[in-house]
């Protein structure tokens, strides 16, 4: 569902950490549940997934860094 666009990966993490309290043990369930400092950093969740796959298969996985400009005053 995450590579569908369906499922954010902080949504998949939130789970992964649902199913961990509910007693469900499993390496790679638990390692997903544990993105983000255990979702105490959401922001950082799609980075460490990333870093995580990158470390995992060696696959070559680069992030794009999209710098966006804001137009107008900020509103807070």
């Amino acid at each position: 569902m995450i590579g569908e666009g369906a499922l954010s990966i902080s949504s998949a993490a939130r789970v992964c950490r649902a199913f961990e309290q509910d007693g469900f043990e499993n390496e790679a369930n638990s390692t997903f549940a544990s993105l983000a400092a255990d979702g105490k950093f959401a922001n950082n969740t799609e980075r460490d997934m990333h870093t995580w796959l990158k470390g995992l298969f060696a696959n070559g996985m680069e992030l794009d860094h999209i710098h966006l400009a804001a137009r107008g005053k900020p509103t807070f």
